[in-house]
C-alpha cells in the first residue's frame, strides 16, 4: 500500500516512526522462521544511528541540531508484524 493511502486508511498525517531495539535486530544475512510472524509484511527502511542523546526540548529541534547528533544512516528491512492474532 502506498504511504499516502496507508496514512488515509489509518487516519494519520505523519509517517510512522519508532525506536529500533537491539534485541529486535539481526545482522545480514539473517534467516528468520516465517512461523514466528503473524503478518509477514516487508518494508524497506532507513535507520538513524545517533552518536549521542539529544536533550529534551520544549520546541522541535532544527535539522542542524539533529544532524550534529547523528553517527550515520543505515539501510534496513522491516518485517512488520502484529501483536494481535485473529
Amino acid at each position: 500500500m502506498h504511504q499516502a493511502a496507508a496514512q488515509r486508511y489509518l487516519g494519520v498525517t505523519e509517517p510512522f516512526f519508532g525506536r529500533l531495539l537491539s534485541t529486535l535486530t539481526f545482522d545480514s544475512p539473517a534467516l528468520l522462521p516465517s512461523g514466528d510472524f503473524f503478518m509477514r509484511v516487508i518494508e524497506s527502511e532507513y535507520a538513524f544511528r545517533f552518536a549521542r542523546d539529544l536533550p529534551p526540548a520544549a520546541q522541535p529541534l532544527d535539522r542542524e541540531e539533529i544532524a550534529d547528533a547523528l553517527a550515520g544512516v543505515l539501510p534496513g528491512i522491516e518485517i512488520v508484524d502484529s501483536r494481535f492474532h485473529s
